[in-house]
């Protein structure tokens, strides 16, 4: 590792004062070219003295006039340094109590002045580290604070107190809000201001602040540009942390730098002793190296700039024909036809204008007139500074391992042909996102045309996936994938839907049974979605055929049996009440009898459609038989059931018919009771029925 000399890093720029000047002089010139120390220079002396900005601020806390000659008083002598010195020595030499280092020449003539500063401007950036943050350090420099009202007298004696040579103003919530240093007290000083005076008046404000996470190298960033001796740190609440010098983070970078030199230093001393060991070693590999390339089978061959060859291994000798020797100097149009001659060319430019590595392979024939496929891989060679003077180039017999792929490739084309005839959607996986392959059916449904296509547009298979209950879906179970496949003893269905905008038109969701099978020798795993959307729908249509009354369109006497079981149920036991309502069209046979069984079927229809619009969502309507019904009310009482039960009786009688112009019907009510049964609840409402029938028809009767 090279390192400057001190006059390289020095600044040779120097403001000096006599011996024979005021201490007045000195703090003045200090001020006057914002400086926080003065060199004492006399023609004649080879010794030079300094003055600092604390050693001003001490003299006067211990009485000395500002007109006392520099002479008279005791300054500090600064150390001298030949310039000569290289930075890491000269760097040895400042410690604690010298800061500043004169540069000198043979005859002890100042040429300038060293500062740690100086040094650590001129390390290795690289070395300078930017990972310590402010909040890091900050606890060793506590700030020195004080009130907006504190005098300044007060004031100058806290400065005096703290390394750091600076109070700051902060208000009552600890909040800083300005800064007085020890120069700009001197300099209050020398204007003769009074002492008494109140800080606020007299501080800089508003402040320059950085936060606790703030870099040491940011933080020496920002003092360079705004020239700043010392930085206030901020919690991030807001309040004063600290203040932080210059000199305190150049020492972190400087006891950081010193230890990567030490350890470069080490290191040199043994690469030192290695040397000629390694310069023996060098030679020694050179001719292994030689040696390992002619045993290798691989063609290895090396090229100038101009496309020649300079050198190659035994194999690619023998390849082309000729010795190693006479090979140099030779282009592929001395060794091959132009077919290949101008492959080679092509793939050289690549190489040597373009600086690609080059990566390909093709047919030829050997020297035995054997076909062969070469894998050909290319690279430039560049010099120390990257400049490309050459390429390298390694060919490899690829017979067997091309004629194994096209195996391979043949084989998945006889794979995916199966798949592709296939009517079921069949999808390849490891994790349910990304696919491995898929059938032709798969693809169109999600609308793309390859593997590649679908992980473009889509982050899942079940990104169609509609939710609903009974199907599986991904945003009820997004840990879909895993539950499937671990639960092969279970079949799934699933729910997709198109994307409308993109597929054109409006098409209803399709159910597919979705099945899993998982390959034994890795974590892959078989998808299978097999339509069902029309087995569905007929199972569905069986169901109303079951279920339903083919002309009203409402239950059947089986469905709602067996819905009224599933109700006195839950009655019993939420103890909600339940009330059944049996119905009976008055005259329904004189009806037939007089107007045809088409009218009868119409009064039949318009019933039922008459009481529909009178009774809730989850009451339960039935054609119980003939002319009869079934209404079943859940939650209602006897007393609700009854008026609810006149409402519709109100209704029907109201209603014009046409043919009968009036229609009535006969209602019987009853209450489920703890001891009933569905025969004895039925029995009840029939009871009721039965009177109503007695009592003149048109009319609701109860039994409690």
């Amino acid at each position: 590792m090279e390192f400057k000399n001190v006059l390289e890093i020095a600044t040779q720029q120097i403001t000096s004062v006599s011996r024979k000047d005021t201490l007045l002089k000195a703090a003045e010139t200090m001020i006057q070219n914002n400086l926080r120390n003065v060199l004492i220079v006399d023609d004649g002396i080879k010794e030079y003295g300094i003055i600092t900005v604390t050693d001003v601020t001490d003299f006067l806390l211990k009485g000395v006039s500002f007109s006392n000659l520099i002479e008279s008083i005791e300054y500090k002598i600064v150390k001298q340094v030949h310039k000569d010195t290289n930075a890491l020595e000269a760097s040895f030499l400042i410690r604690e109590d010298i800061s500043y280092l004169c540069v000198v020449d043979d005859d002890k003539n100042l040429l300038g002045v060293i500062s740690m500063s100086n040094i650590i401007s001129a390390i290795d950036t690289d070395l300078v580290v930017n990972h310590i943050r402010l909040g890091h350090i900050i606890g060793k420099t506590k700030a020195k604070t004080a009130k907006p009202s504190d005098t300044l007298s007060a004031v100058f004696c806290k400065v005096n107190s703290t390394p750091t040579e600076a109070v700051v103003i902060v208000d009552e919530h600890h909040q800083p809000f300005g800064i007085i240093t020890k120069r700009d007290i001197v300099k209050l000083i020398i204007k003769k201001v009074d002492m008494e005076t109140k800080v606020a008046e007299h501080m800089k404000s508003p402040l320059v602040t950085v936060d606790e996470d703030t870099t040491i190298k940011e933080a020496l960033e920002l003092m360079a540009t705004k020239k700043f001796k010392r930085l206030i740190v901020l919690e991030k609440s807001g309040e004063l942390m600290g203040i932080v010098t210059r000199e305190e983070m150049m020492d972190i970078v400087y006891n950081k730098w010193s230890q990567i030199v030490r350890e470069k230093e080490s290191q040199l001393q043994k690469l030192s002793k290695m040397l000629a060991a390694k310069t023996e070693e060098s030679e020694r590999s050179a001719r292994l190296l030689n040696d390992f390339i002619d045993a290798t089978d691989d063609f290895i061959f090396y090229k100038d700039l101009d496309y020649k060859y300079i050198g190659c291994n035994k194999a690619f000798a023998e390849f082309a024909g000729v010795s190693k020797e006479s090979i140099v100097g030779r282009t592929d149009f001395d060794l091959f036809d132009d077919y290949y001659s101008n492959l080679f060319r092509d793939t050289d430019r690549e190489v040597i204008e373009k600086g690609k590595t080059i990566i390909n392979g093709y047919w030829t024939r050997y020297k035995d007139k054997k076909a062969v496929y070469l894998s050909v891989k290319k690279a430039p060679i560049r010099d120390k500074d990257g400049k490309i003077i050459g390429l390298v180039g390694i060919s490899r017999d690829s017979t067997e391992q091309k004629n194994l792929e096209d195996t391979i490739k043949h084989q998945h084309n006889y794979l995916q042909t199966i798949l592709d005839m296939q009517e079921s959607m069949l999808v390849i996986t490891d994790d349910g996102n990304k696919i491995i392959e898929a059938n032709k059916s798969f693809l169109e449904f999600y609308g793309v045309r390859s593997v590649d296509d679908f992980h473009k547009k889509y982050h899942s298979i079940a990104d169609l996936f509609v939710k609903k209950e009974g199907y599986l879906h991904s945003k009820k179970n997004r840990l879909w994938f895993k539950l499937l496949t671990s639960s092969y003893d279970r079949d799934f269905k699933v729910l997709m839907q198109k994307n409308q905008r993109e597929f054109g038109g409006v098409e209803e969701p399709k159910s597919f049974l979705l099945k899993v099978e998982k390959f034994k020798k890795d974590e892959t795993y078989l998808l299978s979605f097999l339509d069902i959307t029309n087995i569905e729908k007929e199972s569905k249509n069986l169901e109303l055929l079951a279920t339903t009354d083919p002309l009203t369109k409402i239950y059947n006497r089986m469905k709602f049996s067996n819905l009224m079981e599933a109700e006195i149920a839950k009655s019993r036991k939420t103890k909600k009440p339940l009330s059944l309502v049996v119905i009976d069209i008055d005259f329904f046979k004189k009806i037939n009898d007089t107007y045809g069984h088409q009218a009868g079927d119409y009064v039949l229809i318009t019933t039922v459609e008459i009481i529909k619009s009178k009774i809730r969502s989850n009451d339960i309507f039935a054609r119980w038989g003939g002319e009869e019904f079934m209404l079943l009310l859940p939650g209602a009482d006897l007393e609700v059931a009854v008026a609810r039960a006149e409402i519709i009786r109100e209704v029907l009688e109201s209603y014009n018919f046409i043919e009968p112009s009036t229609v009535t019907g006969s209602f019987g009510v009853s209450c489920f009771k703890e001891e009933d049964g569905v025969d004895s609840f039925i029995k009840r409402a029939d009871e009721a029925l039965y009177a109503a029938k007695r009592n003149g028809r048109n009319r609701v009767e109860y039994i409690q």
